[in-house]
């Protein structure tokens, strides 16, 4: 989506207090550079100008007299109330998409359907090739809650911090395209805000469901993220509200879930704890974290974001899904991903360092955790056939953690050539598959079977 070498457009602003007389202010995209709109502050900036969420006008009401395509934005109208109570607030929904059309639509009806009106969706598409500008446009085109933001393909955190400087709201929730929001999502976790006050961020379980829609699994929150297996929940938080006693207007299936608050940076220390789908934050939090780490580019933003979050004071978990995640997906990032591992690596050594004497983690948590995350970007590396760079890593993860026969096998592994290395593998995974007789049976005598046993391959 290109724009013209000048683009004019006018908006009025009606401001609350003060002069009540609508202002009618011009603007223009000089020169022909590809800039963005931003509604905030009626006026143009650069692609990737620093992020600062406080540049917003509050208490305004926007009016957009013409929606233009400029830049890489398609300008759409917003409404801001002057609402103080949380159950009242605008609530901006932050959505990145890159090449799913297919489901994008899903996404942006679950949060248009919330029992909660006061919403804008922006959805930021991160250089899509697909049919998802068409889409949005035929679609929603119409609808002032929802705007829409082409940019060129720069990665998912560059794509969420673009939607952060255009959010209007005093809550920012985020929802990938690729998952549907229960329709009392926000109501609930508004008003479980509003009973703790003092919390920046909530999040909530979440269901499962296979490529064919169909559930497979309805808590799925503590089975995709190992860190839970650390810490139980109770012992995790320093208060618990059932969620009857919150809200007496809120959907009655919800009776048998629980709101939890506390300072849990620690226990995130040990492994993201937070699906970012699920999350919704108060404004002044987003600000003091400033937005994903863009030198993710492809994967690791979410735990580093969730990690900083929590380091700036208590949070709350709803033990209740209130979204349905999409798992079997071919283009979803994998737990085995490279970048995934090298992102909670650099995350966790980064945070140790620098905020080692607020973290209350027993020394050997610690280092079983830093062995854990070097083995996992040892594996990550044999499957991209490199086991020589693997080793470095299988050595730190021995140093933290000696005993662990899984990495001292791989470590060994590493050493000798990839083929009869591959082939040991192999070997081990039809073992653990089929049973150690059936191999015998059909491989009596083969010295890889056999090189495989004396290693005690502990491996995938």
């Amino acid at each position: 989506m290109a724009g013209a070498d000048c683009l004019l457009g006018t908006v009025e602003t009606m401001r609350r207090s003060g002069n009540r007389k609508p202002c009618t202010q011009r603007w223009q995209n000089p020169g022909g550079k590809t800039t963005r709109v931003i509604t905030t502050r009626v006026r143009l900036t650069p692609i990737g100008a620093p992020l600062n969420l406080r540049e917003r006008t509050t208490g305004t009401r926007l009016a957009w007299k013409h929606w233009p395509i400029v830049g890489d934005v398609w300008a759409r109208g917003l409404s801001i109330g002057a609402n103080t109570t949380a159950m009242g607030a605008l609530v901006s929904v932050i959505l990145p998409t890159f090449n799913r059309a297919h489901c994008v639509g899903q996404a942006i009806d679950s949060a248009l359907k919330q029992t909660h009106r006061d919403l804008e969706v922006i959805v930021v598409d991160d250089g899509s090739t697909d049919e998802t500008l068409h889409l949005i446009k035929a679609k929603y085109g119409k609808l002032k809650s929802i705007r829409y933001i082409y940019q060129e393909n720069r990665g998912v955190a560059v794509a969420r911090n673009t939607a952060l400087r255009e959010a209007q709201g005093e809550f920012i929730a985020f929802l990938d395209s690729d998952d549907v929001w229960r329709p009392w999502k926000i109501e609930l976790q508004l008003a479980c805000m509003e009973k703790l006050p003092h919390i920046g961020m909530i999040w909530t379980d979440m269901e499962a469901v296979g490529p064919d829609g169909t559930i497979t699994d309805r808590q799925y929150l503590r089975k995709m993220y190992a860190a839970y297996r650390r810490f139980s929940t109770e012992k995790s938080f320093t208060e618990r509200h059932d969620l009857p006693a919150i809200s007496t207007q809120l959907d009655a299936e919800l009776t048998r879930g629980a709101l939890y608050g506390g300072d849990i940076f620690s226990p995130m220390v040990t492994g993201n704890l937070v699906h970012t789908s699920t999350a919704l934050l108060r404004r002044d939090r987003a600000e003091r974290v400033n937005g994903f780490n863009e030198e993710f580019h492809i994967a690791g933003e979410d735990y580093d974001f969730h990690l900083r979050t929590c380091r700036e004071g208590p949070v709350g978990f709803i033990d209740l899904a209130t979204i349905r995640y999409q798992t079997g997906m071919p283009d979803q990032l994998v737990r085995r991903s490279y970048w995934m591992a090298e992102g909670f690596l650099k995350t966790v050594t980064a945070t140790l360092e620098t905020d080692g004497d607020r973290i209350t983690l027993p020394p050997g948590m610690i280092n079983e955790v830093l062995a854990e995350a070097n083995t996992w970007l040892a594996e990550t590396l044999i499957s991209r056939c490199e086991p020589r760079k693997a080793s470095g890593y299988l050595l730190r993860s021995l140093c933290h953690k000696p005993w662990q026969p899984r990495a001292f096998a791989q470590l060994i592994l590493c050493q000798l050539p990839f083929a009869l290395a591959e082939a040991c593998r192999g070997a081990y995974r039809f073992v653990r598959h089929r049973g150690p007789s059936v191999l015998t049976a059909h491989l009596l005598g083969d010295q890889l079977v056999s090189g495989a046993d004396a290693l005690n391959l502990a491996v995938y």
